[in-house]
């Protein structure tokens, strides 16, 4: 999943956040309300089969709850399935219901609804997620409370899609209704409120027959868009009271001394990469391995990024976060390489990124170091919505990116495999290495397969990681129980105003 920048949204947003959210924040005077400040939009559509937009996730993890959650051990857990049961062939997951779990329109969550979820996530015309399905053969309802689904093989990436978007029970009475975009229905624990402005201001109240009162600590949540920029100032003027300051790391001091504590979450992946197209030149692994040689990414960090960002090649999130150190630059070495597979004399990429955000600026650094080796980059900034769909096209050589994870590790290397390597290139190692790590559902094996996985996507160059970016979260004084997942976003659950 990709975010194409750190900034999003535009004054105009903060201006109505102002706005609508005048006054002191309601946290520092109620339990009952926490104000999140979010610097990407979802657009117009919350809904989590249709929406393309990783980012989406903060805004649908109050509406939604997922068939299953993921244990600190890269296992998996129960949610709205209280149990999973997987056949010995492999060819077939159980799913056995919760009972007594309603939707927030009062329909019932059974058998009948899962499958009208499912069988829209893996058909639906405009559906996202349908990769993630591509091996399910079959959804059915055995009883009221049991789910059987058939697969031909990938029962751990089945198993761990059911954690994110894919697992994400939504009301059958709404899922073809136009207005569910706006105003999606799910089985979690807050209800979208008319008070909400689309696609910059949505607001959230506690669901009364939720099942699981328990992560109910507050009962509202506004979650708002404001720029990078601007979020140190709204924090401090009582706007919000939870939100990155990324864009602001200037202004930590200042809103220690207000009040405000630092969270960070290392393990959680933001990772600027560049994803390269496997023709022509590029097609050579020992020009990708040249290209990734060049770059110096200890000077990226210090240099542009403030040295907040962990240099590191291997891709983040498989499912661990990697911690060994990235390969220095050796301009001599990435020489040979590019003589070795006969350009000697150099070669020139074009290359897209988005026009907001740092990845302009961090191209630009990149450009210097490669033209040391004769590669010669043209960097053309876009808006974010044209990025990916310009690059798979065809018309340019690369894209730069950022690599925000996903709810599980098979979604995200089917993705870095197909999507985002396009070109005459494959790699049979890296094939069956990800078939592995899909089809058990051992956490210890998986993790296994998926680090062989990352190693060789890594000395092959199939995908060019540069560093992942540490994201400071601000949060007001006497708000515990935040949690971050992936792909990146706060999970209001267990949130708690002192």
């Amino acid at each position: 999943m990709q975010r194409s920048s750190l900034v999003a949204g535009s004054a105009a947003a903060l201006t109505l956040l102002l706005a609508a959210c005048g006054g002191p924040s309601a946290a520092t005077g109620s339990s009952s309300v926490v104000k999140i400040g979010m610097t990407t939009e979802a657009g117009s559509n919350y809904d989590p089969v249709t929406n393309p937009n990783a980012f989406a996730t903060g805004y649908l993890s109050p509406v939604f709850d997922t068939l299953l959650t993921r244990t600190d051990a890269g296992g998996f857990a129960p949610d709205l399935a209280t149990s999973y049961a997987v056949a010995p062939s492999g060819k077939s997951v159980t799913l056995t219901l919760r009972s007594g779990v309603t939707f927030q329109d009062g329909a019932k969550l059974d058998a009948a609804a899962v499958v009208a979820n499912l069988e829209r996530a893996r058909t639906a015309k405009k559906s996202v997620v349908k990769l993630e399905l591509a091996t399910v053969t079959a959804v059915k309802a055995v009883n009221p409370t049991t789910v059987e689904i058939d697969l031909s093989s990938g029962a751990g990436a089945l198993l761990g899609s059911l954690t994110g978007r894919v697992g994400m029970m939504g009301s059958p009475a709404k899922l073809n209704d136009p207005s569910y975009a706006n105003k999606p229905v799910g089985a979690g624990p807050w209800k979208v409120s008319d008070e909400s402005v689309v696609g910059q201001r949505m607001v959230y109240t506690a669901y009364d027959g939720y099942w699981d009162k328990s992560v109910q600590k507050v009962k509202r949540i506004e979650i708002s868009l404001v720029t990078a920029e601007s979020m140190g100032n709204a924090l401090l003027g009582g706007q919000i009271d939870i939100g990155s300051v990324e864009g602001r790391r200037d202004m930590i001091p200042q809103l220690e001394k207000a009040g405000f504590k630092e969270q960070d979450f290392p393990t959680i992946p933001y990772q600027h990469m560049l994803y390269l197209r496997k023709t022509g030149p590029l097609a050579d692994v020992r020009v990708r391995q040249a290209i990734s040689m060049a770059i110096d990414r200890d000077a990226l960090n210090s240099q542009v990024l403030e040295s907040a960002c962990k240099p590191q090649a291997a891709v983040q999130a498989l499912p661990e976060p990697q911690t060994g150190a990235a390969p220095k630059a050796d301009l001599t070495a990435a020489k040979q390489l590019l003589t070795e597979a006969g350009y000697g004399q150099g070669i020139d990429l074009k290359l897209v990124v988005s026009s907001a955000g740092p990845g302009s600026k961090i191209l630009q650094a990149m450009q210097g170091q490669l033209s040391k080796i004769g590669v010669r980059i043209s960097i053309n900034p876009m808006a974010r919505a044209q990025l990916l769909s310009t690059y798979v096209g065809g018309s340019v050589d690369g894209y730069f990116t950022v690599n925000t994870g996903d709810a599980d590790p098979a979604s995200l290397v089917a993705q870095l495999s197909t999507t985002l390597s396009p070109g005459d290139f494959s790699d049979p190692v890296l094939n069956q290495l990800a078939a592995r790590g899909a089809n058990t559902v051992d956490a210890a094996a998986r993790k296994a397969a998926y680090a062989e996985w990352n190693q060789r996507f890594t000395t092959t160059a199939f995908g060019i990681g540069i560093c992942n970016l540490e994201l400071p979260y601000m949060v007001r004084s006497g708000i515990d129980g935040l949690k971050v997942g992936s792909p990146l976003h706060i999970d209001p659950r267990g949130l708690q105003v002192h």
